[in-house]
């Protein structure tokens, strides 16, 4: 089997792509709830009637940066029951775009693994599904805009790959505008000296960021990022689990950051039908802070140290590509880990990470630490399958922080193969 130099995707699959996706999302229109999506077309109604959307007091509240609401304007022109169909379609696009750039940064080091007789491309591909299939399908349930903030960010990390610097900020300057976590990638460009990327990040962030305040104003007379701020990203603390009324409670088990976690292990509670005592130690808020704040500090230096530039200059041109690749999984684990609140839906950018770990170990290298992290990876995505260990054990293992630890299993994976500066042998 000969791979070509480089996938295309002609007008007859984008085609049945088309009908497919149509076909797909009328039908999960009628069998299917609409999800969050009510919660960005309410506040999208409000702003275009000049009323003001961050109210913490709704069921739930509307708690995301003021330029998510944007995209759901021309959704409000539609009934109800009409909303989702377009929606549905978003989403399947958008994860498809999102897939098909991850295939275009592993494309070279999967040709020349297969030239060298090494696995063929349906391995990775389904074992990659199979590790990050039930964060997709839920980001998919939830009808949010996580595909959305996916698709900049796996974009931002192709256009590092192809050294395409004002497209990469760009992208990664959107993602931040959509929802605040993609932040982290503004300290990793400066870190890598990647200039133009930093100016394009702070350009588009703020242009998006005031580009609501453009067209309808706060009726508070306020910005609305400084209205978003106020209400909602002043009430969290650094090192703390988010807690803001109507919005966060701090023993969350749908939160799977670091702090989220780490509260939840320190602090007993009463056992209840949907709340299950996890805490291995009884700590006070202080200590929880103090120990969350070391583990995020672990988090920062480890990400800092496998995406110093000095590791990246022997590197060809597929082993760049891949680099980039295995740089953008460990951002996204860092924003998954650091996040004050990261919900169940937010964990479907580990397929990013997870692509590079499963890449790495069937054409690059397969190294002890990488083996363990594949194979944790396996057990957790059991672990979580509520029809394959049941209900009471899923919700447990989620209680826990199941997946808090696969995040940080996949920054493992990432870290530990992007800091070995030999020569790829699958590589052109």
């Amino acid at each position: 089997m000969e791979l070509v130099e480089r996938p295309v995707l002609t007008w007859r699959w984008l085609s049945l792509l088309a009908i497919g996706f149509a076909t797909a999302a009328t039908i999960l229109t009628l069998v299917r709830q609409a999800g969050e999506l009510p919660v960005y077309t309410t506040a999208a109604e409000r702003y275009l009637r000049g009323e003001q959307f961050y109210r913490p007091d709704d069921p739930p509240a509307f708690t995301y940066p003021p330029f998510s609401v944007l995209p759901f304007v021309p959704l409000t022109a539609l009934p109800p029951l009409l909303r989702k169909t377009p929606w549905w379609i978003a989403n399947f696009s958008l994860l498809a775009g999102s897939l098909w750039l991850l295939t275009l940064m592993v494309w070279p080091v999967l040709r020349a693994g297969v030239h060298a007789g090494r696995v063929r491309p349906w391995v990775p591909a389904l074992a990659v599904g199979l590790l990050s299939g039930r964060y997709l399908i839920t980001a998919l349930n939830y009808q949010s805009t996580d595909y959305i903030v996916l698709f900049c960010v796996v974009a931002a990390g192709y256009g590092l790959s192809r050294s395409k610097g004002l497209a990469a900020g760009t992208f990664a300057g959107l993602a931040t505008a959509m929802k605040a976590t993609p932040l982290l990638f503004l300290p990793l460009l400066v870190w890598q000296r990647r200039w133009l990327a930093t100016a394009a990040f702070v350009v588009t962030l703020i242009a998006a960021t005031l580009l609501p305040d453009a067209f309808v104003s706060n009726p508070d007379g306020k910005l609305w990022s400084v209205t978003w701020f106020e209400r909602f990203v002043s009430k969290v603390d650094v090192g703390a689990a988010a807690s803001a009324e109507g919005a966060w409670s701090s023993w969350n088990p749908l939160n799977q950051s670091l702090p989220g976690t780490l509260y939840r292990l320190a602090t007993p509670i009463e056992t209840a039908p949907e709340r299950y005592n996890v805490a291995v130690a009884a700590l006070s808020p202080h200590w929880i802070k103090r120990l969350t704040q070391l583990c995020e500090l672990a988090v920062v230096i480890a990400i800092a140290w496998c995406t110093r530039p000095g590791l990246s200059k022997d590197d060809s041109v597929g082993d760049a590509s891949l680099r980039r690749l295995g740089e953008t999984g460990a951002a996204i684990c860092g924003m998954l880990l650091l996040s004050p609140m990261t919900s169940t839906q937010h964990l479907c950018g580990l397929c990013v990470p997870m692509t590079y770990c499963v890449v790495q170990w069937l054409y690059v290298r397969r190294t002890v630490a990488l083996s363990i992290v594949l194979g944790m990876l396996t057990l957790m995505a059991l672990c979580g399958g509520k029809d394959i260990v049941g209900h009471t054990i899923a919700d447990w293992t989620q209680a826990a922080g199941v997946d808090t630890l696969a995040t940080l299993a996949c920054l493992v994976g990432c870290a530990t193969s992007l800091i070995r500066r030999e020569r790829r042998g699958a590589t052109p």
